[in-house]
């Protein structure tokens, strides 16, 4: 029975963990399709083992309702990566988002460039901020997040 137990609370440890990496990788992975793949091959891995525990393990000790909790988390990861990889898949066909448009000033010249605030906005959400932005090519960081009022 001990054994029993210490092999229910590791699926169920596993479990957390790959809920956590789901969810982590659902929205750090955008675009990349290679590394969903590669989530969802985990999940499978994940519902394979299961199975192995349920068939392994006494009815008592992982009930029909904690199993069918399991199975209808794992269907709700593969549908969120599957949603995602469709997503990569159609950006990489050209379908990508508006990032930035033209502004005609009135004047002579080069059209003003801007970046949609929305955007810049969920950008610094999910980065963690401003100073997490190094890596990108703004000649002026801090005064561009000014102006979109970021």
């Amino acid at each position: 029975m001990t054994d029993s137990v210490a092999v229910l609370d590791q699926l169920r440890s596993s479990y957390y963990s790959l809920s956590a990496a789901v969810q982590e990788g659902v929205h750090a992975f955008v675009g990349n399709e290679s590394r969903l793949v590669t989530l969802r091959e985990d999940v499978f891995a994940f519902m394979q083992y299961a199975e192995r525990v349920r068939r392994i393990l006494e009815p008592d000790v992982l009930s029909q309702e904690e199993y069918a909790q399991l199975e209808q988390g794992t269907h709700a990861w593969l549908l969120q990566i599957d949603t995602e990889a469709q997503k990569a898949q159609d950006m990489a066909d050209g379908n990508r988002p508006e990032v930035a448009y033209k502004t005609r000033t009135g004047r002579r010249g080069r059209p003003k460039i801007e970046v949609h605030p929305g955007l810049l906005a969920e950008g610094l959400q999910l980065r963690g901020g401003p100073s997490t932005l190094t890596g990108v090519s703004w000649n002026d960081q801090e005064e561009t997040l000014k102006q979109y009022n970021v």
